[in-house]
């Protein structure tokens, strides 16, 4: 039960950025638009939305202009991958999906460059195959991607 409980408590607030793209992505919709790379914009624009006042600040308080203009940069970038995406979907006349696949490809792939550069961090490439999950008593200690597909157990 305090399984159940941690994963609500936890995965609300987590989920509202996905919320809210997904309420973008609902208008697009009804608009005859199938984007499906509304996260990468997302991503893209919410890590340069936040560089601005933490360079600015050096990782303290800045005043409320500074958060306001990142919030311009973040959708001033956004707006150029629609932008760009629309490009390519009417001048270039790519389906839609691949397009958006395509975009949010992109736009996930460059934030995770942009950030290993800027913080000089070194994530590494297959983090998810490195961690050791519980062992159903089939699989040894260090976790195979096999092994790691069917070990996966819920405590």
């Amino acid at each position: 039960m305090t399984f159940i409980v941690n994963i609500l408590s936890l995965g609300i607030p987590f989920s509202v950025a996905l919320l809210i793209a997904s309420l973008g992505e609902m208008f697009n919709q009804r608009s005859g638009i199938f984007n499906l790379g509304c996260e990468g914009m997302m991503a893209m624009g919410a890590f340069l939305g936040m560089l601005v006042p933490y360079t600015i600040g050096q990782g303290a308080d800045v005043p409320g202009i500074y958060n306001y203009l990142g919030l311009l940069l973040a959708s001033g970038v956004g707006a150029l991958l629609g932008l760009f995406f629309g490009l390519v979907v009417v001048t270039f006349r790519a389906p839609q999906g691949i397009a958006g696949i395509g975009m949010q490809m992109f736009g996930c792939s460059a934030t995770l460059s942009v950030v290993r550069r800027v913080f000089r961090a070194s994530i590494p490439h297959r983090f998810l195959v490195s961690r050791r999950f519980p062992s159903s008593g089939h699989c040894s200690s260090t976790t195979t991607r096999w092994c790691m597909s069917r070990s996966f157990s819920f405590p």
